[in-house]
């Protein structure tokens, strides 16, 4: 399971966080968290369901293409058809699943993006597997403009999934939603995480500016 990759490969963790430019704070606890424990309070999180769409409507605009990659080919085929119809203007260049037979048959999906060109290329391949992606190939992907890392964002696109109630992800709770909607996958995930993830941040002292 992704996360427990975190406990057992910490540093391998933290080494690939620390290559990417921008961190943002997927989930509301993490929002609330920043208020109790930070010294400066985070305005929002910035869930990628909900950025795809702005990101959307304004690559629409401007002209800016997208490459979908990830999820299982019926997923990927689904979401970006549901996209198209939902934003005719987007420039969407090309997509694909985020399953490899070989090493090789990666490269060859590296190189046809490289060709493309893409503005946005987002990678909906989960945790760990999307970001050691993006670390393996950043510089191979010369001509990428920038790389999404997207968990299960084209589950919610493709219609698989639904989202949350408003109120439930205002109130920190998606988690909650997602259990139960997938419990058999999601129990033991979330039971063991979250309790890392409070101890992790209760353990933490404030940092205060020199």
């Amino acid at each position: 399971m992704a996360d427990l990759y975190v406990g057992r490969n910490r540093h391998r963790t933290q080494q690939l966080l620390a290559c990417t430019h921008v961190l943002s704070a997927d989930g509301q606890p993490l929002v609330f968290a920043s208020r109790l424990l930070g010294n400066g309070a985070l305005r929002d999180r910035s869930a990628t369901t909900d950025l795809f769409h702005d990101v959307a409507n304004l690559a629409a605009a401007e002209g800016a293409s997208f490459y979908m990659l990830g999820a299982s080919e019926d997923e990927n085929r689904s979401a970006v058809g549901n996209v198209r119809a939902r934003y005719p203007g987007l420039r969407i260049v090309g997509r694909r699943n985020g399953y490899f037979a070989s090493t090789d048959e990666e490269l060859l999906a590296v190189q046809e993006i490289n060709v493309l060109r893409p503005d946005i290329l987002w990678v909906a391949m989960g945790f760990p597997r999307e970001l050691e992606f993006c670390h393996r190939w950043r510089q191979e992907l010369t001509n990428v403009g920038v790389m999404k890392t997207s968990g299960g964002l084209f589950n919610f696109l493709s219609g698989a999934h639904r989202r949350a109630p408003q109120w439930m992800q205002s109130a920190g709770l998606e988690w909650a939603h997602r259990m139960y909607l997938e419990p058999r996958r999601l129990l033991v995930r979330y039971a063991t995480t979250n309790l890392i993830a409070t101890w992790a941040l209760l353990s933490k002292t404030r940092h205060t500016p020199q």
